[in-house]
Order: C-alpha cells, then structure tokens, then sequence
C-alpha cells in the first residue's frame, strides 16, 4: 500500500532492478516463469539507507524505469545505476 501524499526522494539514490522468488531449474540470465521484476531507489543518508522506494514492473525496459524514475525522484538528483540500458535516458545519473 502506498501512503498518500509521500514525498519523492531526493539528493544522492542508488536505482537498481532484481528479480524476486526462489531458484528456477533451467533457467538462464533474465529469463524466468515464476520470479517478480521489482525496480527500487534507495536514498543514501551518509553511511547508511534512507528512505526507499519500490515497484513491480514487467520488464527491466526504459519506458518502465524512466516512468519509475520520474515518479519517485525529484529533479536535479544525482541517480546512481549499474549501467543497465534501460536507463539509457536518466538525467543526472552517473
């Protein structure tokens, strides 16, 4: 459940991808039956995590990211990604 009214984070977030749900036999790389997408940004708060956000998506693409991306962090961020060309199109990060 989503509380109302939450702010966006902001400042320095780390954003990465994983898939969700125990081992899968025969299963390669992304590939999975049973296993959920979530995508999560986590604000870093000195030494430690701070605040989080999370969401399911169907595939690791860069229309799902982005969307994710601009919904749950303010502008002028810098954004931290592993790379993935998925987030190709994200402005400000490193």
């Amino acid at each position: 459940m989503v509380a109302p009214g939450r702010s966006r984070l902001s400042g320095e977030i780390e954003v990465d991808e994983t898939y969700l749900g125990g081992l899968e036999e025969g299963v390669v790389g992304r590939e999975t039956y049973k296993k959920v997408l979530v995508v999560i940004a986590a604000q870093v708060d000195g030494k430690r995590i701070g605040r989080m956000r999370m969401r399911r998506i169907p595939d690791a693409g860069a229309e799902n990211l982005l969307s994710f991306i601009s919904d749950t962090i303010e502008p002028g961020s810098l954004i931290h990604t592993d790379g993935w060309s998925g987030y190709g199109g994200v402005s400000g990060a490193r």
